[in-house]
């Protein structure tokens, strides 16, 4: 089902609520192992579809970080499916080099081929006749990236909504760390949303395999457009040159869902107010973090989470897991619309039963004996930029000679 400007039916009540698990259903999910990576029944590489795709077009449909994305049709039999087509752009110095790229992408392919979950882009196959390197075939899907659906159509979601897009992304992320998985530049430009206003993640594991192909020139383009969603520990530079710098971790993706989540409900990207990416930079080295939004207003509970996300105590280590937020994000559409709960055989829950409820898990959810910073301002002076800005580059330089060291 395509989306219509005049009529969006992102969130059907009473189907969502059907779909989001009870507190039973979450009581006895916290108690079940994470799910393990499927490797049975999937194959060991990508599928060939050489052959299958058709191009539409003379140009690509949209441009990222690591290449061209082209809107393609994939041939079965008497069948056409919409599919897009992710092309790498690298350097290639010689032949010896191009076969080691080629190598170095499809052992990150192989992981995402084996990886099933409906909050995780598919990868069908790939393809040859793209480029050097072999293309990846995916699904494609109608309202782009959460950027652009968040664009179109913020002004029309209701905070159900927004949880529904949420509880996706925590779904998916939950996912792939259960498969040993970092995402590693999780953003609105990495969230994908379908034509029913479903939200999946794409484009986990590049960034590394990017940086290697790439050099500085992802380096810079990546800091460019992921700065505003990034931990702020993935930029710091390690004094010793024999200590290797820090890479994407678990705890950096938390912190990253807890970017997702302000720009979700409030319309705007993190850092909004700051147009350049320079001085979101600066803002990010200096430990301050995005103020908190007044027009829509954030619920105390959601912003308090945000923050907890945005912990910087220990690299991160107090952050929520993942776990806790996924189970948080499918539980809070209940409360946020006054539906009561049946627990077994008792009966169904007061209003005060459910804000206990809520609090219970927030309380789990939150630690609470880790004081939470208020927002800060983010207002740069312009006689310290230039400083900053040398300062940085500098930094920067450091940690990318660092990154290709232990690469």
């Amino acid at each position: 089902m395509n989306l219509q400007v005049e009529r969006i039916p992102f969130f059907d009540e009473n189907v969502a609520i059907q779909s989001v698990p009870t507190r039973d259903n979450l009581l006895e999910d916290s108690q079940k192992p994470l799910p393990t990576l499927p490797i049975n029944d999937t194959p060991l590489h990508p599928a060939d579809l050489s052959g299958q795709i058709l191009r539409e077009g003379r140009f690509p449909a949209a441009h990222g970080g690591f290449g061209d994305i082209w809107r393609c049709k994939w041939s079965v039999g008497s069948d056409r499916i919409d599919v897009a087509v992710k092309v790498i752009r690298a350097p290639i110095v010689d032949e010896v080099d191009r076969a080691k790229k080629s190598k170095r992408l499809r052992r990150e392919l192989k992981v995402w081929a084996r990886l099933q979950h409906e909050c995780v882009l598919p990868l069908f196959g790939v393809t040859s006749e793209f480029g050097p390197f072999a293309s990846m075939v995916c699904p494609w899907k109608e309202n782009g990236t959460l950027n652009q659906f968040l664009g179109k159509y913020h002004e029309h979601l209701t905070i159900l909504d927004q949880f529904h897009l949420l509880s996706n992304v925590a779904a998916g992320l939950r996912y792939l760390h259960s498969c040993s998985v970092i995402h590693g530049d999780l953003s609105g430009s990495n969230i994908l949303v379908d034509g029913d206003g479903k939200a999946c993640l794409a484009d986990f594991g590049l960034s590394s395999v990017m940086l290697e192909f790439q050099g500085t020139s992802y380096f810079t383009s990546s800091i460019r457009g992921a700065v505003r969603w990034a931990a702020p520990e993935i930029y710091e530079v390690p004094v010793d040159d024999n200590v290797s710098p820090h890479i994407p971790t678990a705890q950096s993706d938390i912190y990253s869902f807890g970017s997702v989540m302000l720009q979700v409900i409030s319309g705007v990207v993190p850092y909004h107010y700051l147009k350049n990416d320079a001085q979101v930079l600066i803002a990010i080295s200096k430990g301050i973090t995005p103020m908190r939004p007044l027009n829509p207003e954030i619920d105390d509970e959601h912003w308090n989470l945000i923050q907890q996300c945005w912990s910087t105590t220990r690299h991160g280590a107090l952050r929520p897991s993942i776990r806790a937020i996924a189970d948080f994000c499918a539980f809070e559409p209940h409360f946020m619309s006054g539906e009561t709960l049946v627990l077994g055989s008792q009966d169904v829950d007061t209003d005060d039963d459910a804000r206990r409820r809520r609090q219970s898990r927030l309380d789990a959810l939150l630690d609470r004996s880790t004081p939470i910073s208020s927002p800060s301002s983010s207002t740069t002076s312009r006689s310290s930029v230039g400083a900053d800005m040398r300062r940085l580059s500098a930094r920067f330089k450091q940690m990318f000679r660092l990154t290709m060291k232990y690469s």
